[in-house]
């Protein structure tokens, strides 16, 4: 029987810039133990220690593949769907980032420096129409041609949520299928929604549906991958 498994793990920077390399060694051979290949570490300058050259460094040791967080700024709750200038903008920093920890890592980590997480968490409340998805389309390309240009252009794991109370699952899907036809995203990037069960923003009865829709808009790019990020948590504590 085929079936879902648990394949990688998010970590935040920020909560362990203390750790050193016996306390990651430790972290990645549990996940090692579980059969997993993947960690995101969600963002890349927002801790005082180096994390990124410990987390990639360990993660070559014990042969598990790392995307890295790019930049986020938390305005992006109030600007990210109503500010296009301003989404521009955090695109175009995000590919002067991204020069900038390829160029530091990659040769070191190549075979543990695996992809790229796009940090912005888009939902169905704030992208609700077919125009901010085009300028979410181009939003995106600016930072993928970006990466294309620079040579570094690695598989993007993009992993947005939906809320059943804004809006349809076909809709949405609809908008993601029209941004998938109209970006650079395609073959070897990951298309990763939150099952948003955790959040409290879907009901697990409700998740099927969601992505048999979300199935639906995958397939028609071809060679993009279709992932399930799992909230192994509740919103409530």
């Amino acid at each position: 029987m085929v079936h879902p498994t648990a394949d990688g793990t998010f970590i935040q920077s920020d909560m362990v810039e203390n750790w050193g390399d016996e306390k990651w060694l430790d972290e990645f051979r549990y996940l090692k133990e579980v059969k997993m290949h993947y960690i995101i570490l969600m963002t890349s300058g927002n801790a005082k220690a180096d994390v990124v050259d410990m987390c990639l460094k360990n993660a070559q040791l014990c042969g598990l593949k790392v995307f890295l967080g790019i930049n986020y700024i938390g305005d992006w709750w109030k600007k990210g769907s109503k500010n296009e200038k301003w989404l521009y903008e955090q695109m175009r920093a995000g590919g002067i980032i991204a020069d900038e920890l390829y160029d530091k890592y990659y040769r070191r980590y190549k075979d543990s420096f695996y992809g790229w997480y796009f940090v912005y968490e888009v939902d169905n409340k704030n992208f609700n129409s077919r125009k901010k998805f085009i300028v979410l389309s181009k939003a995106i390309n600016i930072l993928l041609n970006h990466m294309r240009q620079e040579k570094h252009r690695l598989p993007l794991l993009v992993s947005p949520f939906m809320n059943s109370a804004y809006g349809s699952a076909k809709k949405y899907a609809d908008n993601w299928a029209y941004l998938f036809n109209n970006s650079e995203i395609g073959e070897g990037d990951i298309f990763c929604p939150q099952d948003s069960v955790g959040g409290g923003d879907l009901k697990i009865d409700e998740v099927e549906e969601w992505f048999r829709q979300f199935r639906r808009a995958v397939d028609k790019k071809p060679g993009l991958l279709f992932w399930a990020n799992t909230e192994t948590f509740d919103h409530a504590n």
